[in-house]
């Protein structure tokens, strides 16, 4: 069957979060396939100009006291 893309779990802390779901014809198959479709996925987010936006933090750090 055709791969299957929704929007969930949805809207994430730093972004929009898909699943795709797709079969293989063996189970052995599916890590090259992951790997293939993260790898079209990524050169065609570069093509479109998508960036994906990763958290930032802020430490603060206390001065030790005596």
């Amino acid at each position: 069957p055709a791969p299957l893309v929704r929007l969930s779990p949805g809207f994430g802390a730093s972004g929009l979060e898909f699943t795709l779901t797709c079969q293989v014809q063996d189970v052995t198959d599916q890590m090259p396939v992951q790997h293939a479709l993260r790898k079209r996925l990524l050169r065609r987010f570069k093509q479109e100009g998508i960036i994906i936006p990763y958290p930032q933090y802020t430490v603060h750090l206390q001065p030790n006291k005596p």
